[in-house]
């Protein structure tokens, strides 16, 4: 089934048939599919959110059918994670790079949207762990289990963006995004 351009049948399977050796390449698929989807939109926060939410869903159920031994359902769902991140990561690059390239072309970027694109950027974080919340909510009790220490560890350490209400470190999703806005000089 394709839902926000993910065939989330295919991650089910993915986490369905993982192996406790596998996990690098669930991370791998997880961040081509989340990353294929968000380069297919608008990098809005909405469709970040559905996005996340659907990966985020897909990857519990397929964990969820895993029935091989030995399979830590908290480390696959941790790298399902990690593979978001880092495709989150991938399409805001892109997105500042373009920005940079308009700006270096003259484009008259208002200082109105730079600020809500800021605001966005600073929102991000708090985006991602809320798509996440809601898939393991979704995932129902035994899968939301397995939730509840990777979504400990996400809030305790944050995301490539970085945590909220700190300056972000300094090759943070954030701290990248916010290159572009330093050299865009606002309309005179």
């Amino acid at each position: 089934m394709l839902k926000s351009g993910i065939d989330q049948d295919k991650i089910i399977e993915m986490f369905a048939n993982a192996s406790a050796s596998g996990t690098d390449q669930l991370r791998k698929g997880v961040q081509q599919a989340t990353l294929a989807a968000l380069q297919g939109r608008e990098l809005t926060l909405k469709n970040i959110r559905g996005v996340l939410k659907t990966v985020a869903e897909s990857a519990a159920a397929g964990a969820a059918q895993n029935k091989l031994p030995n399979v830590d359902v908290e480390a696959l769902l941790d790298k399902a994670v990690t593979g978001m991140d880092e495709a989150l990561l991938k399409a805001v690059e892109a997105n500042r790079v373009a920005l940079q390239q308009l700006v270096n072309q003259g484009a008259d970027l208002r200082e109105k949207h730079l600020k809500k694109a800021l605001s966005d950027l600073d929102a991000m974080e708090d985006s991602f762990i809320a798509a996440i919340k809601k898939a393991a909510e979704a995932a129902g009790a035994q899968a939301g289990q397995a939730w509840a220490p990777v979504l400990e560890k996400l809030q305790a350490g944050g995301t490539l963006s970085g945590p909220p209400g700190r300056p972000p470190p300094p090759n943070s999703l954030s701290a990248r995004c916010r290159r572009p806005c330093a050299t865009a000089a606002p309309p005179a």
